[in-house]
């Protein structure tokens, strides 16, 4: 079983703020890893989050051409 993620964990995980990241909740924005609703808490899987990051550096390494 993946380890749960909030708020506060993934703002250190992405190396950001807890408030840049209800900024992207609000927003939709696809600039965080997709999210699931525990009760009132928007969570995280570790899982999800693992995989969004090595998605996101090999879009970037794309767009570099390397």
């Amino acid at each position: 079983m993946s380890k749960i993620l909030y708020i506060n964990d993934l703002a250190k995980e992405l190396g950001t703020t807890t408030d840049a990241i209800r900024g992207h909740i609000q927003r939709k924005s696809d600039a965080i890893p997709p999210f699931f609703k525990r009760g009132r808490r928007i969570c995280w899987s570790q899982e999800t989050v693992d995989a969004w990051i090595k998605k996101m550096d090999c879009k970037g390494r794309k767009a570099l051409g390397i």
